[in-house]
């Protein structure tokens, strides 16, 4: 195991311990700020599967769209949010869909800048 991960398990066992110690969660999550889903995806994780839970107990990125109209969806998870993964997301989007795709609407994270707006502009789509 390296190094990141075991500083990673003494961490959330530290932050573990206090809320088994002081018996009072919200007074842990505001002690160490982490929220609560955070403190209670991390205590899951440990009881389910003891310190190798708490190595990468984050869920993993995804990308998911839906049309507005017609309420279809595509769902695809990744191991990182990167404009690589951003623009084959698009890609498979533009495979899965019925019907021709006019707009793409974004929150303009660093994985939609220039690399990905200008795929999306190649494939004829306007992104806003």
């Amino acid at each position: 195991m390296d190094t990141k991960s075991q500083r990673d398990i003494t961490r959330k066992l530290k932050v573990l311990n206090y809320a088994l110690t002081h018996k009072n969660v919200t007074k842990t999550c505001r002690h160490f700020s982490i929220g609560r889903a955070t403190f209670y995806r991390w205590k899951m994780a440990y009881l389910v599967k003891g310190e190798l839970g708490l190595i990468d107990s984050r869920p993993c990125p995804k990308n998911q769209t839906f049309d507005d109209s017609t309420r279809i969806r595509a769902l695809k998870i990744y191991e990182k949010h990167t404009q690589t993964n951003a623009m084959d997301f698009i890609n498979y989007v533009v495979e899965k869909f019925p019907f021709r795709i006019k707009m793409i609407r974004t929150d303009n994270g660093h994985e939609f800048q220039s690399k990905f707006n200008w795929h999306v502009l190649d494939l004829g789509m306007g992104h806003a």
